[in-house]
């Protein structure tokens, strides 16, 4: 059992001087102690200006409530920790390690490809923070679509298809999230030609660890087939191009 002796200046009320003197005292020796029960042996000494010298006196009552602050003060913090929710550390999206590209078939015999060659996003990523933390927000320039042909991009950007002019971005936000730390069901808001729907899709954890910079990284894969008319982009390209592949291959960056 450790005994500790604490002087006590007799210009202050005994009992909340004290509590003062006796709590910073355990701050800096907090780690001494096993038990709340070993403050029983703490004595509080009141200082007098007599040549007598030092009277001691036992303050029991003080040590007892001085438990009792302790312990209410514990069961708060454990009550905040578990109120609290979990956040999930945040990723910055790389775009020059990260894809989104699109397809369609082309007259139903093979596939005609694109990407968007600019693009941001950020995301929230920890699996033992649970599903529920789990977040990405994605915001693509339109009028950086890249077919790998001037006339035919031309085209896409106009009226007839993404109609860069009016609507320059498309977006992504992800309301939720079910699945594991490999992958799920992710659902969220697509914006595309100013029309808003709800999309859900499965991706997959590709890999995570550490670069060779420091830094710290994840990469998932997903994709998404969307109907063109749904978003109101109707020029007719034959039925075998009514629907269009959408592909993410996203590397972020722990921030």
């Amino acid at each position: 059992m450790l005994t500790t002796i604490l002087a006590v200046s007799p210009n202050e009320p005994t009992s909340d001087y004290a509590i003062r003197r006796i709590l910073a005292w355990y701050g800096s020796r907090k780690r001494e102690f096993a038990a709340l029960d070993e403050f029983d042996s703490i004595l509080c000494v009141l200082t007098t200006s007599d040549d007598d010298g030092l009277s001691v006196k036992d303050s029991r009552m003080t040590i007892m409530y001085l438990k009792t602050l302790l312990i209410s003060a514990i069961v708060a913090l454990l009550w905040v920790a578990v109120s609290l929710p979990v956040v999930a550390a945040a990723y910055k999206i790389d775009p020059a390690h990260s894809f989104i590209q699109f397809r369609t078939k082309h007259l139903g015999y093979s596939w005609l490809v694109g990407r968007f060659n600019r693009f941001e996003g950020t995301m929230n990523y920890d699996p033992s923070a649970g599903p529920e933390a789990q977040s990405i927000s994605v915001t693509i320039d339109a009028s950086s679509l890249d077919t790998n042909h001037a006339e035919r991009d031309k085209h896409l950007r106009g009226e007839d298809f993404f109609n860069v002019k009016k609507h320059a971005i498309v977006r992504f936000v992800s309301t939720r999230y079910q699945g594991g730390k490999d992958g799920g069901t992710l659902t969220g808001d697509l914006t595309l030609l100013g029309v808003t729907k709800s999309i859900s899709f499965e991706v997959r954890k590709i890999g995570e660890g550490d670069d060779p910079w420091g830094g710290y990284r994840a990469g998932f894969e997903g994709s998404y087939v969307l109907t063109r008319k749904d978003f109101g982009m109707g020029y007719n390209l034959g039925p075998t191009a009514e629907k269009v592949q959408l592909d993410l291959l996203i590397e972020a960056i722990r921030q």
